[in-house]
């Protein structure tokens, strides 16, 4: 839910206010707000100082994400306002611990996240971004991530190679190869996501091809048991 929720708080921040609100803001008052979040998403035992420290550096990634997308100009100011940014930017980023693991998000993703062809991570993740139109800058939204962990725990793949598909991503890509040529054969497929679909490719093989390559896929594998539907459903979420 935590994620579900986010969202929507940030989406309310960053959509304009209307005029015929009952703040009665004029067009000059009424303006959206950007932002970052952190999830952090542990285990009932799991120390919550330790886990609030966590989300604060998820915020802190989320950040850097938001900051890439600014002009050279304002890549270095301090206290940025929202009135310096010329476009809508607000990102989000999570993590979710299994038992004990290391302390700082940099030695999890590290040591939990890395495979042999790149970063098994494909966070932080754009909220608010319905109007790009290109479907690379669509990549990263927080949509393509929900659909697809929705997708997996509606049963799209069967669960034995859901989780076949976590440790394929681990090793090479004629493994990755192997796997999806086993997944047709067997009449599966993965995730209906568009703006994902191209990593399906024999160029991708799931794949980003970028210089720090990254696979959306685990992401959502491992959300899928933490995707409650009835909530979606209530928040109108698919």
């Amino acid at each position: 839910m935590a994620i579900i929720f986010t969202k929507t708080l940030m989406e309310l921040m960053s959509a304009l206010t209307p005029e015929n609100s009952a703040e009665k803001l004029t067009s000059k008052l009424s303006r959206h707000i950007d932002c970052c979040a952190g999830i952090a998403i542990l285990p009932t035992a799991y120390p919550f100082f330790r886990g609030y420290k966590l989300a604060e550096q998820l915020c802190d990634s989320a950040k850097k994400s938001m900051r890439l997308l600014l002009p050279p100009d304002l890549n270095d100011k301090e206290n940025l306002t929202a009135a310096d940014i010329p476009f809508s930017s607000s990102w989000l980023d999570y993590a979710i611990l299994h038992g004990e693991q290391a302390p700082t998000l940099e030695q999890i993703r590290a040591t939990e996240y890395s495979g042999t062809r790149g970063n098994l991570h494909f966070g932080p993740y754009r909220v608010a971004n319905e109007t790009a139109q290109n479907s690379i800058n669509r990549r990263q939204n927080i949509e393509n991530l929900l659909s697809c962990a929705s997708q997996f725990s509606n049963g799209k793949m069967a669960r034995n190679k859901v989780k076949e598909l976590r440790g394929v991503l681990q090793r090479g890509k004629d493994d990755t190869a192997r796997f999806l040529r086993q997944l047709r054969y067997q009449g599966q497929d993965l995730p209906d996501v568009p703006d994902w679909n191209f990593l399906k490719t024999p160029e991708f093989l799931l794949w980003t091809a970028e210089n720090n390559s990254q696979t959306p896929y685990v992401d959502a594998i491992e959300l899928k048991d933490f995707y409650d539907a009835g909530v979606a459903e209530q928040w109108k979420l698919k």
